[in-house]
């Protein structure tokens, strides 16, 4: 995540406060609007603004995430996985979207 924050910050796409707070620059939204564009969904905006970075010259700013910052964001992460694990076994015990079955197919 740090390493992120650093690539966009150095780049010129976002800026980062004193509180690492990350906000897009008038850059960043641009790059942003012209990826999801011409997408067909949500699923395709990631990889639509990874062409459109691959395109352009990215540096890194000396930025180092504290632990302070980084540890409680990581938790919450793992946190609300584990929440959306627990809700999708009690929603189909027994199948995991990533584990395919017998033959082969995935969470069905």
């Amino acid at each position: 995540m740090g390493t992120a924050i650093a690539i966009l910050v150095g780049s010129g796409l976002a800026e980062a406060d004193s509180s690492w707070g990350v906000k897009l620059t008038d850059e960043g939204q641009r790059l942003k609007r012209s990826a999801s564009k011409g997408s067909q969904g949500m699923r395709l905006i990631p990889g639509a603004i990874s062409e459109l970075l691959a395109a352009r010259p990215l540096r890194r700013a000396p930025l180092d995430l504290p632990s302070a910052v980084f540890d409680p964001a990581r938790e919450d992460y793992f946190d609300a996985a584990r929440h959306r694990s627990d809700r999708t076994e009690k929603q189909r015990p027994g199948k995991r979207w990533w584990w395919p079955d017998r033959f082969g197919r995935y969470g069905r």
